[in-house]
């Protein structure tokens, strides 16, 4: 029952981390995976070496996809053409 509330905890910070202290979300999600490892009793080593099998297995997983929408939404960016694609939005949809 423990972890469940800590995982809750977890969570709740990460959110107002990200939305009211305007954090970044990767050091937001960061600092609540160390404190949860911390809060949990996890010793500091196995805490670091979770995160570090998480965090590799999940940029290893989809890292290819994530440089992809980088780099395209650099592209838009630069362009113009992300701006022109929200106008458009904003005509179909209203605002």
């Amino acid at each position: 029952m423990g972890l469940i509330v800590l995982l809750v905890l977890s969570i709740a910070f990460i959110i107002l981390a990200t939305a009211k202290l305007k954090l970044h979300p990767f050091l937001a999600l960061l600092a609540a995976a160390f404190g949860f490892g911390i809060f949990s009793g996890m010793p500091l080593k196995g805490i670091v070496t979770s995160v570090n099998a998480g965090f590799g297995g999940t940029v290893g997983a989809i890292g290819i996809v994530i440089l992809a929408g980088a780099i395209i939404g650099a592209f838009l960016e630069q362009s113009g053409g992300a701006l022109r694609l929200a106008e458009r939005a904003l005509r179909i949809t209203g605002e």
